[in-house]
């Protein structure tokens, strides 16, 4: 913080004294200093929030990618094609895009800040909306842990089509910068899901591969480095490619213009990250299983 120089404290202390004393003695002016001051800090962030019309749009490059850049809509795009468990995934990232624009009321108030849950419910109604789709959250299964079988529970079942099944076990993470430390964070999360979809018996496992989910909710200070929407377009998309390399699918969701904020925070969309792969048998609960038909328990 910078001093205050000798010449300006001569006439700024008294100054700052003078109004503290009509607010003390004049609770209607105190009021009123307040809503001034409001509207002063209101006028600063929408200055912050520049409009996107306002420079030139970063170009997307990204062949295998699509995109629907609306102003003032939630925008929406979607990478990695080829690594989609079905062709049907885009499908059902479109029918999630609607739902999540039509609960959401930016600035006040979005669906994807709620969380994991929330953000798998909405993946679930997404699977009832497509043709022959369907969906079931948080099902109860047993499941395989250190030889030992518990019960537990799933994140999701769903169907986007005709023997179109998948297990999706989901993550959530909350970043708050570099897209390089992100991607690392992510297929963290990613691993963690796979391990614990592999605990699923086989009876508990829907469709011939596991799918391994990680919602990307990024908050930024209000007064930070990403806080305009050519900056939060350029990240989204910036993410987007490096984690297509990592051969994942993704469909990112974002606002530009006026992001939601809470609590001096920017809460400007969410990235669905998504990794199908074969399901892993559990070898040491198979030996265990023989061991105790030898001994007879």
């Amino acid at each position: 913080m910078k001093k205050i120089s000798n010449k300006r404290s001569s006439w700024v202390w008294p100054l700052l004294y003078k109004i503290y004393e009509l607010i003390k003695d004049n609770p209607e002016f105190a009021q009123w200093i307040t809503e001034q001051i409001k509207e002063i800090i209101e006028s600063i962030r929408k200055k912050k929030r520049l409009n996107y019309k306002e420079g030139k749009p970063p170009k997307i490059i990204n062949p295998q990618g699509t995109s629907t850049l609306v102003p003032g809509e939630l925008q929406m795009m979607v990478c990695g094609k080829s690594y989609m468990p079905y062709p049907e995934w885009v499908f059902l990232l479109e029918a999630f895009r609607n739902l999540l624009s039509d609960y959401d009321v930016p600035p006040n108030d979005v669906g994807y800040w709620y969380g994991e849950r929330a953000l798998s419910g909405l993946l679930c109604v997404a699977a009832w909306k497509l043709e022959d789709g369907w969906g079931l959250e948080e099902f109860t299964g047993f499941r395989n842990i250190s030889e030992k079988k518990t019960v537990g529970r799933g994140d999701l079942w769903i169907s986007i089509g005709k023997k179109k099944d998948l297990t999706i076990e989901a993550k959530a993470l909350w970043p708050t910068g570099n897209p390089k430390i992100v991607v690392k964070s992510v297929l963290k999360k990613l691993d963690e899901a796979g391990k614990q979809l592999d605990s699923l018996e086989r009876s508990y496992r829907n469709g011939p591969k596991k799918t391994e989910i990680c919602y990307v909710i990024p908050e930024f200070k209000e007064y930070g480095a990403i806080n305009d929407p050519l900056k939060i377009r350029e990240w989204f998309i910036t993410l987007s490619e490096l984690l297509e390399l990592e051969k994942v699918s993704i469909g990112a969701f974002w606002y530009e213009d006026n992001p939601p904020y809470d609590d001096e925070k920017i809460y400007p969309g969410v990235l669905i990250i998504s990794r199908t792969l074969p399901w892993k048998s559990n070898v040491r609960v198979k030996a265990a299983r023989k061991i105790s038909i030898k001994r007879g328990i």
